[in-house]
């Protein structure tokens, strides 16, 4: 058979990676039918139908190596009845999970016809910073400054870089491909990045659009949103309750959104540029060793200045907080009497005629 490329996306976090996911999601079968590329479905018996965002939760069912080569022989078996030359298989944690880059060894050891590479995008520390702050820091810390305390957070470019070298062990650096996730870096956007990656020419097809959901965009908040939330920490059971996000995804509107590779200046320039001086060693080694950039330079963004003026935030006051909590009562509102107008038909289309019948047999009876 023709050898088959399995492509991992692996992240990292707060890299574009749910909008991703959605676009290979919803593309499942252009991919398939128009480049011979599956984005497999794990749960399905045909493997190439119905949804399956990422692959997330498919390897964390997964309980040991024989069943992770059971379910990888399944899929390659797949492939070779229906010539099929390349695969996507995405999670955004993989990068940094140990018995990822060490079971894809295993792929390649016991199939000599699957190639495995991997596509790992990086954003910059102080940016990645705002970004993970504004989804997971505000559950669980007081601070911003006492998230970038926590182990692994201020100092995160040393351990992407030991993770690197990890996959380098397994599968070969001349099968790793990083990417810096900064705009003036993606002209055309993540998904037309991702798929020249793969061999796939984005402009040489109309796709389908990505959904208008939070799971699908993940945008996130404005300032002032996040500060409600914020405030709202204690309402939530732990670091993976999404319940309140969800929610204002669902009642906010655009105007509450934070748009991609905007900024939120939660951090004064003076400390962005340590963060960034701390990291850089790390990146330097990062670039030349993974991108082949001799100058060391991952991120093309201008550095910040350390003299620029920065206020911070000065919290909400009534002007700032009523609009938003009227914007949820009032779309939560009408998400009830849309509720309760179908409701409504629904007892019109299915109850009537029984009262019909009803009422018929009524007069007859008189």
């Amino acid at each position: 058979m023709n050898k088959l490329t399995i492509y991992l996306h692996v992240g990292t976090d707060k890299t574009g990676s749910s909008a991703l996911q959605n676009f290979l999601d919803v593309n499942r079968d252009n991919l398939l039918l128009r480049y011979s590329c599956l984005y497999p479905n794990f749960d399905s018996k045909k493997m190439h139908t119905g949804r399956h965002h990422n692959h997330t939760k498919w390897y964390q069912d997964i309980k040991d190596d024989r069943d992770f080569l059971s379910d990888i022989d399944r899929m390659v078996m797949f492939c070779q009845k229906n010539r099929i030359s390349k695969v996507i298989l995405s999670c955004e944690g993989w990068l940094v999970k140990q018995s990822v880059p060490q079971r894809f060894r295993l792929v390649q050891e016991k199939f000599p016809d699957v190639n495995v590479k991997m596509i790992v995008y990086l954003r910059r520390i102080d940016s990645w910073i705002e970004s993970a702050w504004k989804q997971r820091g505000i559950k669980n810390f007081a601070s911003i400054n006492e998230y970038i305390a926590q182990p692994g957070i201020g100092e995160r470019f040393g351990n992407l870089l030991s993770a690197l070298e990890l996959w380098e062990s397994c599968i070969g650096k001349e099968n790793i491909t990083v990417r810096a996730y900064e705009k003036q870096q993606l002209p055309n956007g993540l998904a037309a990045d991702f798929l020249s990656c793969v061999g796939v020419d984005y402009d040489s097809f109309e796709w389908e659009p990505n959904e208008k959901t939070n799971l699908a965009l993940n945008y996130g908040f404005n300032r002032d949103v996040l500060e409600v939330l914020h405030l709202s920490r204690g309402l939530l059971s732990g670091k993976s309750d999404n319940h309140l996000f969800d929610l204002f995804s669902e009642l906010l509107g655009e105007e509450f959104q934070k748009k991609p590779f905007d900024s939120l200046n939660l951090l004064p320039p003076a400390t962005r540029v340590e963060l960034i001086e701390k990291n850089r060693p790390y990146e330097e080694e990062i670039a030349r060793k993974y991108m082949g950039r001799e100058d060391g330079r991952i991120f093309f963004d201008p550095l910040p200045d350390p003299e620029e003026p920065w206020q911070p935030y000065e919290g909400l006051t009534l002007e700032k907080t009523i609009p938003i909590v009227v914007k949820l009562i009032e779309e939560n509102h009408g998400l009830i009497r849309e509720k309760e107008l179908r409701n409504q038909i629904r007892h019109f289309r299915f109850v009537q005629p029984f009262v019909k019948i009803r009422d018929f047999f009524r007069k007859r009876l008189h």
